[in-house]
């Protein structure tokens, strides 16, 4: 099976950034037979309701931020039916076609910090067991002794510790091993491609940085007219949690 060549994207609304506007376009002008696919909160909620489970649906709805919800979706879209998943913040600087591997059931790159692998951009075939992993531990992490002001709660609930720890769990390795023994931290920190169960991760700058940039991201997006952080939303979500004033239902 091969990685089907279509690309989505989401934002909040059909309104997006204008900041974020040429860096969508670097994927809608992707040559060569690819479909680009945009959904905004409205669209991807109703493909939660229709293609999973209702309690996956009603743990959806339930997510106190937008973040978690696109988190949840680009596991659950590449599941149901493959592609390249892209941050609407990400410029597509080198064709999928070259790093979207032909034996490939999934490519992914490392963050730049080396501690996570990457989830803004990635690439599935429809069906990877390392999505159903994702949205597995996205079940299992819905009860948390972490606060939603926790600054990785959402890395923990749905972001790329989850996606990690989902790589992790499906290629069988520790964060560290006996020595002799291959561990996800070897994998992050090593200089050269690496494939195992059809997975294809690339190194540090290869691919995640060379082929796709990742233009403002989460911590600057707030320095851009007209972007909004997804941190920015956590802490005002916080603050209402340690507030009860500050809660919707108490204006009411």
């Amino acid at each position: 099976m091969a990685i089907p060549k279509t690309i989505w994207q989401t934002f909040r609304s059909d309104k997006t950034p204008p900041a974020a506007q040429p860096c969508m376009q670097s994927w809608r002008s992707v040559p060569r037979g690819w479909n680009y696919r945009f959904s905004n909160d409205e669209e991807i909620e109703i493909f939660i309701r229709d293609h999973f489970s209702r309690e996956e649906y009603n743990l959806f709805r339930q997510m106190p931020l937008g973040v978690m919800k696109a988190d949840f979706w680009r596991y659950a879209v590449l599941f149901r039916y493959g592609g390249v998943y892209a941050d609407i913040d990400t410029m597509c600087r080198i064709s999928p076609d070259v790093w979207c591997r032909k034996n490939a059931g999934l490519v992914i790159g490392v963050e730049d910090t080396q501690d996570y692998f990457c989830q803004w951009v990635f690439a599935s075939e429809p069906g990877h067991p390392v999505l159903r992993l994702a949205l597995d531990l996205i079940m299992d992490r819905a009860e948390t002794d972490l606060r939603i002001d926790h600054p990785d709660y959402v890395h923990y609930r749905t972001g790329p510790a989850l996606w990690t720890d989902a790589v992790r769990g499906f290629l069988g390795l520790e964060k560290s091993s006996p020595e002799g023994q291959l561990s996800a931290q070897q994998i992050l920190d090593r200089k050269e491609i690496w494939s195992d169960k059809d997975i294809w991760i690339y190194p540090l700058n290869v691919f995640c940085v060379n082929a796709v940039a990742h233009a403002y991201a989460s911590l600057r997006w707030g320095k851009q007219p007209q972007y909004s952080s997804w941190r920015a939303d956590q802490i005002r979500a916080g603050a209402r949690a340690s507030n009860p004033e500050l809660r919707p239902e108490a204006a009411d």
